[in-house]
């Protein structure tokens, strides 16, 4: 993936709206509406991006910065669902939350810049191979030069 175009950036700081370029896994440049550019470059279309992590402090995850890693959430604040066993992602094969209707929908993930999951409007497409990497506290508490 080499980016997505035309969202609302959400910071610490706020909500800006704008795109994100992509490059080896990372966030490697943000920019205004239609910055990126390109046919094969979803456009989020004002959707809110978020970092997939939630320390905004670690060095390279929870923040949309350049040089952090592209570990994004594309969300429809706005979009309706109704829980289910089919769309909520559950080793038990249940859910707790069968037939609440919730509002706020993750439309698209993004894992070090790959796609990892992409919601439609009543199935879910996840990547085949798992591709995630777990990081200790350790390590991100010396990443983060603590």
């Amino acid at each position: 993936m080499r980016g997505i175009e035309n969202a609302l950036l959400v910071s610490p700081d706020g909500v800006t709206p704008g795109s994100v370029a992509i490059e080896d896994g990372r966030v490697a440049a943000i920019g205004g509406p239609g910055f990126v550019g390109g046919p094969d470059v979803p456009d989020a279309g004002g959707l809110h991006l978020l970092s997939g992590v939630i320390d905004p402090e670690a060095h390279r995850k929870g923040a949309i910065r350049v040089g952090s890693d592209a570990d994004l959430v594309l969300v429809d604040l706005q979009k309706r669902m109704t829980l289910g066993r089919d769309l909520v992602l559950s080793g038990s094969g249940w859910t707790l939350y069968e037939d609440m209707e919730v509002t706020g929908w993750p439309v698209l993930t993004v894992l070090r810049g790959e796609v990892a999951a992409e919601w439609t409007a009543n199935s879910c497409w996840i990547a085949p191979e798992p591709c995630g990497r777990f990081v200790g506290r350790r390590e991100m508490a010396l990443a983060a030069g603590a």
